[in-house]
């Protein structure tokens, strides 16, 4: 069994590899013979404030399944920990070996972002060059980071729970890219000026108001991982031309599908699709300038073992990680 680090993973995933890996992921998840992608499971600890997830999975492209273990933790940050903490098992098709551990916080972040970016790329218009993010955390810094080797941005807003908050945040950026941050006076002044927008909060509540939307932006909401939390309002669904990252997890998890489906009924036909449609040619994708679009990330298991896999492949080649007999 290979254990596998935050920092052996940042190193082996770099953007363009990214990319190619979470298009297969989506590729993948388009065909039902290729994989198997059971709903997450969810423990919630703490007065529903924090929980454990799992995430089981199997793909048939390095013929593995695995499971993830994430304990989201909101209040992690102000101890110096990421928000969400755990660890990924890795496991031979052929004979449920072990092959490896893996770091779940850096898997998770960097694969949720490259998520992101892909529908970002493959959605936004031809001519986007703000990027909007709110919230400060390590989805934040992950999410910038994954958009920027896309397209040409020349400025980032930020914006937090406070002017204060994202000021720091930006500080804490490496400076080519604290050139180019802005402080945001609050959320809608952030989706005034922002051509891409990311919202990556904890917040049970929605950070982004359906109104504030302008013609032709393209929002990732990223955050609000289930159904009691919703970044944004239900009525985002009649706005926007909305696509999720799998849809049956997106039926079962999106706050502001649930409440829509509650309050309207029908949700589901104002789902575009998912990413996977427009790939394979189910679906289309922007099909106008002046559309809103959305995509909705909830994360899904063939993602972390499209992941898993290669880092596997790359470690077990080049002799990195920690082999220890199990």
């Amino acid at each position: 069994m290979i254990v596998i680090n935050a920092e052996t993973i940042s190193s082996l995933l770099p953007s363009p590899i990214q990319q190619s890996l979470i298009r297969d992921a989506f590729l993948i998840a388009g065909d039902t013979d290729k994989h198997i992608n059971p709903l997450r499971h969810k423990m919630m600890l703490k007065g529903n404030e924090s929980l454990m997830g799992m995430m089981p999975g199997w793909s048939s492209a390095g013929n593995h399944f695995g499971i993830k273990l994430v304990n989201i933790f909101p209040d992690n940050p102000q101890k110096g920990f990421s928000s969400h903490m755990g660890a990924m098992l890795l496991f031979d098709g052929e004979t449920g070996v072990v092959n490896a551990l893996l770091d779940t916080a850096r898997l998770t972040a960097i694969r949720t972002a490259a998520a992101s970016a892909f529908a970002t790329d493959l959605l936004a218009t031809s001519s986007v060059s703000k990027l909007g993010i709110i919230g400060t955390g390590e989805q934040a810094l992950s999410h910038i980071h994954a958009h920027m080797p896309l397209r040409d941005f020349d400025a980032i807003y930020i914006a937090g729970r406070s002017k204060k908050k994202a000021e720091a945040f930006i500080n804490t950026l490496p400076e080519v890219l604290r050139r180019l941050a802005v402080a945001a006076e609050n959320a809608q002044d952030l989706c005034e000026k922002s051509d891409v927008i990311c919202t990556v909060t904890s917040s049970p509540t929605p950070v982004v108001k359906t109104d504030w939307l302008k013609d032709g932006q393209h929002i990732n909401i990223v955050g609000a991982s289930v159904p009691s939390k919703m970044e944004v309002e239900a009525s985002i669904l009649k706005r926007t031309h909305y696509y999720s990252d799998y849809v049956p997890s997106l039926m079962a998890e999106a706050g502001e599908v649930n409440q829509y489906q509650k309050k309207y009924g029908n949700a589901e036909a104002l789902i575009k699709g998912s990413i996977s449609d427009i790939l394979l040619g189910i679906r289309e994708g922007r099909q106008n300038p002046l559309d809103v679009t959305a995509f909705r990330s909830l994360g899904f298991a063939v993602e972390d073992l499209v992941f898993a896999e290669y880092l596997y492949r790359q470690c077990s080649d080049q002799s990195l990680g920690i082999d220890i007999p199990f």
